[in-house]
């Protein structure tokens, strides 16, 4: 519930903490997945005072309505090497809500593109290290200066 606290700071001053969420698939177990962490955090030289929460799904994370309603945005979440995109002959629309884990970031002092960057380091570590599956689904969410939500 650690999320939930420090969406209490946030509201109390928005610009004391950073957000993201990485909505992504995964062959592994959440027990796997929480496993690993600790020492993808290491490898990625992830700061201390980063917080980060793994759900399976999204409905438990109390999201605006904004940023549900773009969860449900079909796109092409696919993450694919150039060789394997040549291969590729159809486009895969999946709204990142359809995605099974969600890796929710809280990063206090700092802004929500900073959490996203970190948040994406982590990812990049975690899902290549984690899966067996030849082509990874990803996307990190944030909400940028001007309120617009932005997909990296």
């Amino acid at each position: 519930m650690r999320l939930f606290m420090a969406k209490e700071r946030q509201r109390k001053n928005p610009a004391s903490v950073g957000e993201a969420y990485a909505f992504f698939d995964c062959d592994v177990s959440r027990e796997g997945l929480e496993k690993t962490l600790p020492y993808v955090r290491r490898d990625a030289k992830t700061p201390r005072e980063l917080e980060l929460t793994l759900h399976e799904g999204s409905s438990e994370l109390g999201l605006d309505g904004e940023l549900r309603e773009l969860l449900e945005c079909p796109d092409d979440y696919r993450i694919m090497t150039q060789e394997q995109r040549a291969r590729e002959v159809e486009i895969e629309e999946r709204p990142l809500s359809s995605l099974k884990y969600v890796l929710a970031a809280i990063f206090p002092g700092e802004t929500n593109e900073r959490t996203a960057q970190e948040l994406s380091d982590i990812m990049n570590l975690l899902l290549f290290g984690n899966n067996t599956q030849e082509v990874l689904r990803c996307g990190i969410v944030y909400q940028a200066k001007d309120g617009i939500y932005s997909l990296i």
